[in-house]
């Protein structure tokens, strides 16, 4: 029972050193914003390379021709009728043949 309420003591002592660090931090932060160094804000520079985004951006993304889809078409339209063929052979397979008899024509 003595250690179960020790663990719970502990536990109370470390919450409560978290919630006051934490105010204290919250604390001197909103000290640190309310000064006069803050209302002061941050010094202005000049930076100190200009550059044109235009003619930068113009050698990354050349103007290019459209792109001829022709040849990938023409691949899918055949991939498609290989299909067909594939699945007319598989099912004339699947029919038995007729019988052949010796020197009777097939017609």
């Amino acid at each position: 029972m003595g250690f179960i309420v020790k663990v719970v003591l502990a536990f109370c002592i470390g919450a409560a050193a978290i919630a006051g660090l934490q105010a204290v931090g919250l604390r001197s932060i909103k000290q640190h914003l309310h000064s006069d160094a803050a209302r002061a804000g941050l010094p202005q520079t000049k930076p100190a390379v200009t550059f044109d985004q235009r003619k930068i951006a113009t050698p990354i993304f050349p103007k290019t021709a459209p792109i001829d889809t022709r040849a990938g078409q023409a691949a899918g339209v055949n991939a498609i009728a290989r299909r067909i063929d594939l699945q007319n052979r598989a099912a004339q397979n699947a029919v038995p043949r007729p019988r052949s008899f010796p020197g009777v024509p097939r017609y």
